[in-house]
């Protein structure tokens, strides 16, 4: 067992067989000091000056440690960053002296180290770094970081970002994150098989630094610096409606062994949690969301006509009819609504309907072909949620009424 040395373990365990953790590792952290300050081509010239002062520099880093690898990375980051400046032997030894031996006053003293000029960016990273729980990628980040209007990004045309549209990206948000988070946000730089740089997760330097930013006195303080009109959860929202507008991966798949479900997933748990937090319907979106899957299916699964090579026909059937993960296949986008809980997107599309709003858009660059929204009687699932809204449509002319009441009723509804 691994403790920190407080009193009352030593009290409790001083008659057992132990040892210092940081010795046995003393090693370890001294050759790993000493590769990374090597690896600055400056430090090796500091060396042939100054042998003493610079092998008495690694030996205070490994002794300051005291056992801790991430805290030998952060300090030789701070004592690279004086390297590129040409610093002193002094210099840096004054560098060192001025680093908390405490992992939390060191993040502190980083994180007060922000240009103030970043700072409110910093805090926007960090609340969508928050938000997205760790499933946040580099592209997401790049298009929730856009700073443009939803209609601008709606606006954006649809198709496959090039190589060097790629690259871009990756790292445009690299150096963002390095020059406003201080380390805190990373980008992992392991390869993986078969997917693009901007596929990479964007992640927290440790746990450590995670609990750091997370503490409710650091939530508060980033919540100030922080505008109040901005929205995370919308902009990541958002984000992910552009990564289907730029999605090159697999098509939807009978077996479920495609990423355009996971894609799909997370959109509309996103769409839900937008929907819960603004009491409102997140409609115009949504129908974006079908469209764009809908084209992706259309690209991308569609056969030949058989007689004409090169023609294509629409799917017949709705691609949320494919078994998606989780379980289960969804009859229309309607029936896949009802298991992210939107109620509010439920009765605005049925409202619509029953007056007769809900037509076509006639947008000059829509598909004149694709079809309405139907809404039918789906005699399945533990709440039979579209039978319940069917029933309703059905008997509006009866019972207008009864109609009314069910904007009341479904918000409640445990979907």
């Amino acid at each position: 067992m691994a403790s920190r040395p407080w009193v009352v373990f030593e009290d409790a365990f001083s008659q057992k067989p132990n040892l210092q953790l940081h010795d046995l590792t003393y090693p370890d952290i001294h050759r790993f000091s000493t590769s990374l300050l090597r690896s600055n081509p400056y430090f090796p010239h500091l060396e042939l000056r100054e042998p003493e002062r610079a092998g008495s520099l690694i030996e205070a880093v490994t002794t300051r440690a005291a056992g801790v690898f991430l805290w030998v990375d952060l300090a030789v980051n701070s004592l690279l960053s004086g390297l590129s400046n040409r610093d002193r032997m002094s210099d840096l030894q004054r560098r060192l002296e001025e680093i908390p031996p405490d992992l939390e006053r060191f993040y502190e003293k980083i994180f007060d180290g922000i240009e103030s000029i970043y700072m409110e960016h910093a805090c926007q990273l960090f609340q969508l770094a928050s938000e997205a729980e760790g499933s946040m990628t580099v592209l997401q980040l790049s298009f929730a970081d856009d700073d443009i209007t939803v209609d601008d990004f709606l606006k954006r045309p649809t198709g496959l970002l090039s190589e060097d549209g790629r690259e871009d990206r990756f790292k445009t948000t690299k150096r963002r994150l390095n020059s406003r988070c201080k380390g805190f946000l990373e980008i992992p730089t392991a390869s993986h098989s078969g997917h693009s740089l901007v596929d990479s997760k964007v992640t927290y330097l440790h746990r450590t630094a995670r609990d750091f930013l997370l503490s409710s006195p650091m939530k508060r303080g980033i919540a100030k610096g922080v505008d109040e009109s901005f929205d995370p959860v919308s902009l990541l929202f958002h984000a992910s409606i552009m990564h289907l507008k730029v999605y090159d991966g697999e098509p939807i798949s009978e077996s479920d062994n495609s990423r355009l479900w996971s894609l799909i997933d997370s959109t509309m748990v996103l769409a839900s949690r937008c929907e819960a937090a603004s009491l409102q319907a997140q409609t115009r979106l949504l129908k974006e969301i079908d469209h764009l899957v809908t084209e992706i299916t259309h690209i991308t699964r569609d056969c030949p006509h058989e007689s004409g090579a090169g023609e294509y026909s629409r799917p017949t059937r709705h691609w949320s009819d494919s078994t998606r993960r989780g379980g289960g296949q969804a009859n229309g986008f309607m029936d896949l609504a009802t298991t992210y809980n939107m109620p509010l997107y439920m009765m605005h599309t049925i409202r619509a309907a029953i007056r007769g709003e809900l037509e076509e858009e006639r947008d000059p660059s829509a598909n004149s072909s694709r079809r309405p929204l139907r809404i039918e009687p789906v005699e399945r699932g533990p709440l039979n949620i579209h039978g319940y809204l069917f029933h309703a449509v059905r008997g509006y002319k009866r019972n207008p009424g009864f109609v009314s009441g069910l904007g009341h009723a479904c918000p409640g509804c445990p979907l």
